[in-house]
């Protein structure tokens, strides 16, 4: 029996209590673990013959003796017929190799995305543009590639020698009870191979933010680990202090504090994001000060990111926001606004209101429709009205989304209500019910009027 084959056999072990353990878990619930009618290998040769290439043998035993898709993280793998479609909807010809320029070391690099994709088989979405290809030819045959087409750099090779084995650590990893982020990035393997990774001297930054990566997702984290997690703090390259960052907020590594807290001033947006999603692990008083200046960060998604931070510990203030909501900057006037709404402060009285309104930018002049649909500002509703008007086209879209979740909740509308259940002691039994029917007709069309 071939290696492929007793994987399979695994596999097929597996996936009963892999069902049973998933259901209301966090791990891809997604996916149904079906199990479909595998496919004839006579339809596997047609299109190895029509494009002259071979499968890689542990996909081929998966659709020959396994499922022909269906099961798999996290809505399925593809249809055999379905990957094939989306294969020749994509691409005219076979490329006869795999683009040089990409490195199975997942370098951050730019490259071509057509010949990539010219040169993978489609077997899986994640959602979101982001997909699983898994390559037919060249140098990397049969290694599993995560793509997301609406990001910048490579693509990200897995860790695993093929499909089957990507396949079967997914099924593990959940029966274990890891968390899902971050799958593609991080190493297989046990502790014990990750310890001996991260203590080689000989470790390179993409191993090392491999194994942080494994460690931030392992439902148990062993303490000898710290050490290494507090090194990687002051490691060369960004991509492992944001790893570090990752590992010690999943596992509330507070002993780590002061290295923690040394990556809010680093030089890197992705570091310094990620040493602020740790920020809730400590007291609000040892991080406040510092958040509040990264509200005028110059790279908005740390500036969003310090915004949530304050927000959701209910220290924010009207003295943070207006000089966001003031600022030269677009993405922090979006940003004051949009938290102004997200505090709860209304937004129909506020004084800045009018100068925004007329705000050169038309994603700050929608950020006030949102902030009032955050804030629950009824009030706004009129405002609302005028301003979309005089924008029109999606603007006046938006605002009709919203106006419906500022409509004034039903009971607002107690005295027509009342005036009903007055009336119906006047009235005979075969009267009640039209009554009634009118009352609620009355409560809709004002609320929709309002």
């Amino acid at each position: 029996m071939s290696l492929e084959i007793d994987a399979v056999s695994r596999i097929r072990e597996k996936l009963a209590p892999a069902r049973k353990l998933s259901r209301g878990k966090e791990w891809w619930s997604g996916s149904k673990f079906k199990l479909n009618p595998t496919v004839p290998e006579s339809e596997i040769v047609a299109f190895e013959t029509l494009h002259n290439l071979r499968l890689p043998q542990d996909y081929r035993d998966f659709l020959l003796h396994l499922s022909n898709g269906g099961v798999g993280p996290p809505y399925g793998i593809y249809r055999f017929e379905e990957s094939i479609r989306r294969y020749e909807e994509g691409t005219t010809k076979m490329w006869p190799g795999m683009p040089e320029c990409v490195a199975p070391e997942n370098e951050r690099i730019d490259f071509d995305w057509d010949p990539f994709l010219q040169g993978t088989l489609p077997i899986m979405t994640e959602g979101c543009g982001k997909s699983v290809h898994l390559v037919l030819k060249g140098e990397f045959k049969g290694r599993v590639v995560h793509l997301d087409e609406e990001m910048d750099g490579g693509p990200v090779f897995t860790w695993d020698a093929g499909f089957l084995s990507w396949f079967e650590r997914w099924l593990d990893e959940m029966v274990a009870g890891w968390q899902s982020g971050g799958f593609q990035e991080s190493m297989p393997g046990s502790c014990e191979r990750l310890w001996e990774i991260a203590q080689s001297p000989k470790v390179t930054p993409f191993e090392l933010e491999a194994v942080l990566i494994s460690l931030r997702r392992c439902p148990q984290f062993e303490s000898r680990f710290t050490p290494a997690v507090a090194a990687a703090f002051s490691h060369f390259s960004e991509e492992v202090r944001r790893a570090a960052c990752g590992a010690a907020h999943r596992h509330r590594l507070t002993a780590l504090e002061e290295h923690i807290f040394r990556q809010l001033d680093d030089p890197y947006s992705g570091v310094v994001m990620g040493a602020l999603r740790t920020m809730p692990d400590f007291p609000v008083s040892r991080w406040e000060a510092k958040a509040r200046l990264l509200l005028h960060h110059d790279n908005d998604r740390v500036a969003f990111q310090a915004g949530c931070l304050i927000s959701d510990a209910k220290v924010m203030t009207k003295g943070d926001l207006l000089p966001l909501i003031d600022s030269s900057n677009v993405d922090l006037r979006r940003n004051g606004i949009y938290f102004w709404g997200k505090c709860g402060f209304t937004v129909s009285d506020a004084e800045w209101l009018e100068r925004r309104r007329s705000d050169d930018n038309l994603e700050v002049r929608r950020a006030i429709i949102l902030a009032a649909s955050e804030a629950k500002d009824h009030k706004f509703v009129p405002i609302m009205r005028e301003m979309a008007q005089q924008e029109g086209g999606a603007f006046d879209q938006l605002a009709g989304n919203v106006r419906t979740a500022l409509l004034p909740p039903m009971w607002k509308t107690w005295p027509i209500w009342l005036a009903t259940l007055l009336i119906s002691f006047f009235l005979p039994p075969q009267a009640l019910l039209p009554l009634w029917g009118l009352a609620l007709l009355i409560s809709i069309a004002w609320r929709i009027w309002y």
